[in-house]
Formats: structure tokens, sequence, C-alpha cells
């Protein structure tokens, strides 16, 4: 009688407690009349019971299809209020576009033979600076399309241990400065960008990472590693708990993939990405970084933007 006793989610708490209370009565009824030799009487309540107990299902199922549909209704309202939003980000977009365009003629400068090692820094400091600002150009576009604030950050995949062969990730650039930047970190100890390496996936997509540290062990290298303290970040005000990765890998037939980095936005809020909208609007964005770092890796040596930042006070 437990499972019949259970709080009903179509039923209201006032409801539920009602019927725990009738289920009892009918129950105690039955035994008494099932001992008094009653047994029609009993049938009878039986009856009632699993009449009962319909009238509660259909109650549940209909609730049930209520909640589907609003959860359709809202995601669907959800993806065509990103696409409307779409032509006013593309503002933004074509913002992203000329800054990559003016760190690449920074890099095909840098490479002519009258630059000295003095132009050639500056050359390279210029193309970092319009990879920066093509980063602010997606973080607003992201702003934008979803209605929350959002970052942008190029995350570099380096090979530290070529024997080895184990795959780091920095932080290289940010449309943002934040302080001093954390140390390079495992791949493996990141579970968006293991998910991208090893997994090949296209995309690591979390509306709420709370969730995804629930049912998925998510962990970042650069957040608390205990689950019940990442919980707690999550609960009180974090950085970010809604992120969409997108790999910056070359693939080319017959040859291993040339890993470059990530291209990481996120946002503070839950619930505001689109995955039918943004994963495409981001990936005509990495086609292009892919091009750019791609230029700038074989062309400057890569820091991170800590160091670049020192390099530049220097």
């Amino acid at each position: 009688m437990a499972n019949l006793c259970e709080k009903r989610p179509g039923l209201s708490p006032r409801a539920n407690d009602l019927a725990t209370l009738l289920f009892s009565i009918l129950c105690f009824l039955t035994g008494i009349l099932a001992l008094t030799d009653k047994h029609q009487w009993a049938l009878v309540v039986y009856a009632i019971i699993f009449g009962a107990l319909i009238v509660i299902k259909e109650c549940q199922l209909s609730t049930a299809r209520k909640e589907l549909s609003t959860v359709n209704k809202e995601n669907l309202s959800l993806k065509y209020s990103h696409t409307s939003l779409l032509p006013k980000a593309n503002k933004e977009l074509i913002g992203c576009l000329r800054h990559l365009r003016d760190a690449l003629g920074r890099i095909d400068e840098s490479k002519n033979d009258a630059c000295d090692a003095t132009q050639r820094s500056l050359k390279e400091t210029d193309a970092y600076n319009a990879i920066q600002l093509s980063l602010k150009s997606i973080a607003a576009a992201f702003t934008i399309i979803s209605g929350s604030s959002c970052r942008a950050c190029i995350k570099q995949v380096t090979n530290i241990d070529e024997e080895k062969k184990i795959l780091f990730s920095r932080t290289f650039c940010r449309n943002e400065d934040v302080g001093e930047e954390k140390p390079p970190a495992l791949i493996n100890d990141d579970t968006d960008f293991r998910s991208l390496v090893e997994c090949n996936d296209k995309v690591y997509f979390s509306n709420d990472l709370s969730i995804d540290v629930k049912d998925k062990g998510y962990r970042s290298s650069s957040l608390p590693r205990e689950q019940k303290e990442l919980l707690a970040y999550f609960e009180n005000s974090p950085r970010y708990i809604a992120t969409v990765v997108l790999p910056i890998v070359l693939i080319k037939h017959h040859e291993p993939p040339k890993w470059l980095g990530f291209l990481c936005i996120d946002s503070k809020d839950k619930n505001v990405f689109d995955k039918n909208v943004d994963v495409d609007f981001g990936a005509v964005i990495v086609e292009s970084l892919l091009m750019v770092l791609l230029k700038y890796q074989e062309t400057f040596s890569i820091s991170t933007s800590s160091d670049k930042e020192q390099n530049d006070v220097k």
C-alpha cells in the first residue's frame, strides 16, 4: 500500500493528503469486511479503490501532457526568439570577421623580410589585440541572441610532453581581462574538453552545469574538484553556469587532427542557449578562427594572455 499513498504529481498537496486518508480508510474497511465474511461488500470496496486509482492516473497523465505542452512551447519560443535576433547579432558577427581579417593582415606583414625583431613583436601584439577584439564581438553577438550577458574565450591546446603526447589546455585570449590566468591543465581534467577530444563530440552544450555535475560527473580544472563543493559553487552566484564549447581543430583526410583549441561561450544565467541556433552560429565563427589561429601559430610562438600582457608591459 506504500505505493498507493505516494504523492501524486497530478494532485494538489491537500488532495494528496485526502487521497492518502481515503485509501487508509478503504483498506481498513476492506480488511474488516473480509474478516466478517462480508465478501460482497469487500468486492465493492475493492472496486472503489481501483476506480480511485484510475481517476488519479488520469490526473497524472493530464498534468504530464500539460507540462510537456508547456515545455515544447517554451522551447519553440526560445528557438524563434533566438532566430529573430540573428540579424541584429550578425552585425557583431561582421565586426568579428573584420577584426580577424585585421589579425591576418598583421600576421602577413610580420613575414616581410624588412621587419626586424621589434617590428615583428609589434605586429604580433597587434594581431593578438585584433583577435581579442573579435572575441568582444563574439560575446556581444551571443549576448544579443541569448538575452543574457555572455563571455567568450579561446582555450589553446598544447602538447607539453611530446613523448607521451599528453594534451593540455590553457587560456590564449578572453573578451575581457580576469586577472592572473591559471597554469596549463590536463585535457582530462575538463569534462567539456575531454568529450570533444576523446569522444569526437561536435559540441559540449549545457544550459545548467549543476545538472551535469550530478548526471555526468562534470568537472573543470578552474573550479572546485569535489562534487559537493562544485554544486555549492554553481548554487551561489557562479561566474558561469551555462556554456557552449566548440572545437577549433584542423581535420585533413588520412592525417591525425591538429588541435588548436576551443571556443568557449558561457553565461551566469541558466537556460539561455538554444542548441539548434547557437551551435550553428558559433560553428561559423570557429571556421574563421581556425584559419587565423593556424596562421598565428605558424608565425608566432603562442603565449597565454597573461604572458602577452607581461610582454606588453616590458
